[in-house]
C-alpha cells in the first residue's frame, strides 16, 4: 500500500493508537477518519503525515490541543474540523496553516475569526456554524471578500 494516495476510514472506530499505525502511510494525499473516536492524542500522530493535501477529521474528539499538532501540517489545502470540541484558541492554532483554502468549523465552539486569520487566508472559503445559538459570531470578516 505503499503508492496508495486516498483512505476513506470514515465510521470506523478508530482511536488514537491506531492513528500511529496510519501515519506511517506517507504516500497519501487524501484522508478522511470523520465519525471516529480521534482525540488530541491521535493528531499527534497523523501531523507527521506530511503528503496531506485533505483531511477530514470531522465528527471526533479533538480539542484545542489537537489543533496545535494539525497546525503543523504545512501542506494541508482542505480541513474538516466540524463538529468537534474546538474553541478560539484551536481556531488561531489553524490560522497557521497558511496555504488552506477551505476549512469547516462547523459546529464546533468557535465564536469569533480574527481579523488576522481573515488577512492571511484572504481566499479562504470557511464553514463556521455555533452550537451555541444564544452566543452569536462575529461574521462581518467573513463577509468582507
Amino acid at each position: 500500500m505503499q503508492g496508495l494516495t486516498s483512505l476513506n476510514l470514515s465510521s470506523n472506530q478508530i482511536r488514537d493508537m491506531s492513528a500511529r499505525y496510519l501515519s506511517k502511510m506517507r504516500s497519501l494525499t487524501t484522508l478522511d477518519l470523520s465519525r471516529n473516536r480521534i482525540g488530541d492524542a491521535g493528531t499527534r500522530y497523523i501531523s507527521r503525515m506530511w503528503s496531506l493535501i485533505t483531511l477530514d477529521l470531522s465528527r471526533n474528539r479533538i480539542g484545542d490541543a489537537g489543533t496545535r499538532h494539525i497546525s503543523r501540517m504545512w501542506s494541508l489545502i482542505t480541513l474538516d474540523l466540524s463538529q468537534n470540541c474546538i474553541g478560539d484558541a484551536g481556531a488561531r492554532h489553524i490560522s497557521r496553516i497558511l496555504d488552506l483554502t477551505s476549512l469547516n468549523l462547523g459546529q464546533v465552539g468557535v465564536q469569533y475569526i480574527s481579523n488576522r486569520m481573515a488577512q492571511k487566508h484572504g481566499s479562504l472559503i470557511i464553514r463556521l456554524t455555533t452550537r451555541l445559538p444564544q452566543q452569536p459570531l462575529d461574521q462581518s470578516i467573513l463577509s468582507q471578500n
